[in-house]
């Protein structure tokens, strides 16, 4: 069986710096793959030194030694999630390959491994480089939303420095910027201070006008937020690929605002309403009103699985559709979470009415060669017409309330804790990955619900 270890790559040192690698031996022959992390050969023997058979001595108290310890040999932080270290992940790729091992076969997975030695091809470049690397990269995943999120943040960003008055220029030290494709700034640049301004002129004009010769609108705080996390996602990134050791955020430092993300659901009379509704208008009206239907019985499943659903994922015996959310299928956790539904008679009639009439897909939307951009750009159309034609149908049936894909899934889940379903099984259904994610998710728009606990007090 093939083994692997950390290994110094002293070959083409400069400066007294090699690379580490991780060294994989399978039948007498070797072969290295580089971490991208760069350390002088000294350090490497100290830091070796006090790594042990039962991990890193605890005398050790040095923050650097640690966090290149979790990188290397344990655990380390991707964002918000928890990754395995590079010498774990050769370890299980080894495992899981078992007596298949190839040194090809190894390569793959570890190249395409959803942990810090992603990012050993970034760059070590500005700030705005390294923002287009990492969407790159997202796309090259078929990520087309995400890598979409974070080129939005990056504009978003540049536009504010092109903006920018010269009295603001001249504190922060920022050269004249020509056009939106000349903005880049070192990490440095972005401090407290940057980040507040930001902040400032995001809520005063950061939304750009949709018209042509059109005045620049306010921004939300959720929109500001969502720019902010992904800033802060692509300094995570730096730092862990060591790009930079600037960090603004965290303890100490700029502290992203939160919104007031309250979400809405329907009231079950509401829903019955929709539900009993038929269509005798359009084609589309038809379609709309029957994709927010099945989402709402399906577990709250969003457009977008439900567009991606395979004929496989359907079980026509049993009735039931099993599968695994796009949002966590890229992820690098062994145990996916799969959702099964158990399909009722009006899921299975609208099936039945928009069944693909060839494979892969279930649903007829999407096509069998559509690239991932493709796809995303028909589902997001898709989305757009269903909100539409919902609002409209909303109005007919006298509910005030907005009516959106989104509201699909949050009624599903606030319907069912009305009901004095177990959190478990919410959960369970909703794809989360852990009770907590969907305590936080139900929180947020369960207000009246706490209220009616408090009253329970008196």
């Amino acid at each position: 069986m093939a083994t692997s270890k950390i290994y110094l790559d002293t070959r083409r040192m400069t400066d007294n710096f090699g690379v580490i690698k991780i060294l994989v031996i399978h039948n007498r022959s070797q072969r290295m793959y580089s971490t991208g992390i760069k350390i002088k050969e000294n350090d490497f023997k100290k830091f070796q030194s006090q790594v042990t058979e039962d991990g890193l001595s605890g005398k050790v108290k040095n923050e650097e030694t640690i966090y290149l310890f979790n990188i290397l040999y344990g655990k380390s932080l991707f964002g918000k999630e928890e990754m395995e270290g590079y010498l774990l992940r050769s370890k299980s790729i080894i495992s899981e390959l078992g007596s298949g091992f190839t040194f090809e076969k190894f390569k793959y997975r570890f190249d395409n491994f959803e942990g810090v030695q992603k990012l050993s091809n970034l760059k070590e470049s500005g700030l705005f480089s390294f923002f287009e690397d990492y969407a790159n990269s997202l796309k090259k995943e078929d990520r087309i939303g995400s890598a979409n999120a974070y080129r939005s943040a990056a504009n978003s960003i540049k536009r504010f420095l092109l903006e920018m008055p010269k009295s603001l220029r001249y504190e922060l030290n920022l050269p004249i910027f020509k056009s939106i494709a000349t903005v880049e700034i070192p990490f440095e640049i972005v401090t407290d201070k940057f980040l507040e301004f930001y902040e400032t002129w995001m809520l005063r004009s950061g939304k750009k006008s949709k018209l042509k010769d059109g005045a620049d609108l306010p921004a939300t705080i959720t929109s500001v937020g969502i720019n902010l996390r992904q800033l802060r996602s692509i300094f995570n990134l730096a730092k862990e690929s060591r790009v930079t050791n600037h960090y603004p955020f965290g303890k100490g430092g700029f502290q992203i605002p939160a919104a007031n993300n309250t979400k809405k659901s329907l009231s079950k009379s509401d829903i019955q309403k929709i539900l009993a509704y038929k269509s005798d208008s359009t084609n589309l009206e038809q379609r709309s009103h029957d994709l927010w239907v099945f989402s709402y019985l399906s577990n709250g499943m969003n457009l977008t699985d439900i567009c991606l659903l395979k004929k496989d994922d359907f079980d026509d015996r049993n009735k039931t559709i099993s599968f695994i959310r796009s949002k966590t299928k890229r992820t690098s956790k062994k145990k996916q979470k799969s959702i099964t539904i158990y399909l009722e008679d009006q899921q299975l009639e609208i099936l039945d009415r928009w069944k693909a009439k060839s494979a892969p897909f279930l649903f007829e939307f999407l096509k069998k060669d559509m690239d991932a951009t493709r796809i995303k750009s028909i589902v997001s159309q898709i989305i757009q017409v269903t909100n539409k034609h919902m609002r409209e149908i909303g109005k007919k049936l006298c509910i005030k309330d907005d009516i959106t894909t989104y509201t699909a899934r949050h009624s599903f889940a606030t319907i069912l804790l009305r009901s004095e379903v177990p959190i478990t099984f919410i959960s369970k259904s909703l794809g989360h990955a852990s009770l907590q994610t969907t305590e936080a998710y139900l929180g947020s728009f369960e207000e009246e619900k706490v209220k009616e606990y408090m009253r329970a007090l008196r």
